[in-house]
């Protein structure tokens, strides 16, 4: 006879399901990703929730879908807050990862430009800045980090705290292009250049 996957496993039920689980939340989340790259944010957003009933502690769903909430933003501005709720449950989850804080942060600062009040457009770029602030100090090496930062900075239209972040990104991965390109934005749009 076929020895049953219990019986492989040392005859544990219990870690068969585990596994299996496993398995299935990863196929899952591995179809959100696909899904991401192919533009389809809907079938993102189906994978990364069906990934979530099979297992809602695994992080990657969580920032997963945050992606695909963010996208969807860019034409329904309401996706923002379901980014935002994705990210902030993924760091309920894991407090370190730096994936989280960076979306957060760019969510955030997405979600910032379209505020009619002036008062309220700062305060989610403080907020957007504290956590790209915690993504860099969780990875202080993570050159696009450091470039992130820098393109809130230029939003707010501090672009000398801009270019220093976009120098320390070049300093850290020279390779990357998109550093080059808004330093030379941010010098090119500072008042006393």
């Amino acid at each position: 006879t076929v020895p049953q996957v219990p019986e492989l496993l040392g005859g544990n039920v219990d870690k068969a399901r585990i596994r299996f689980n496993l398995t299935d939340v990863l196929i899952q989340v591995n179809a959100g990703v696909q899904a991401l790259e192919e533009k389809n944010y809907d079938k993102a957003l189906d994978a990364f929730t069906e990934a979530e009933a099979k297992d809602p502690s695994y992080v990657d769903i969580y920032t997963g879908r945050a992606q695909a909430h963010y996208f969807k933003a860019k034409t329904v501005s309401s996706h923002y807050e379901q980014a935002i709720r994705d990210c902030q449950h993924a760091l309920k989850l894991d407090p370190r990862s730096a994936a989280a804080y960076s979306f957060l942060a760019q969510v955030i600062a997405s979600k910032a430009r379209l505020l009619a009040s002036p008062e309220e457009r700062v305060k989610e770029f403080q907020l957007a800045l504290v956590n790209h602030d915690c993504e860099i100090q969780l990875d202080p090496q993570w050159a696009p980090a450091f470039n992130a930062r820098g393109v809130t900075q230029a939003i707010r239209g501090q672009y000398a705290l801009a270019i220093k972040d976009y120098t320390e990104a070049i300093r850290l991965d020279p390779r990357l292009r998109f550093p080059y390109e808004n330093r030379g934005f941010a010098y090119s749009t500072q008042k006393d250049h």
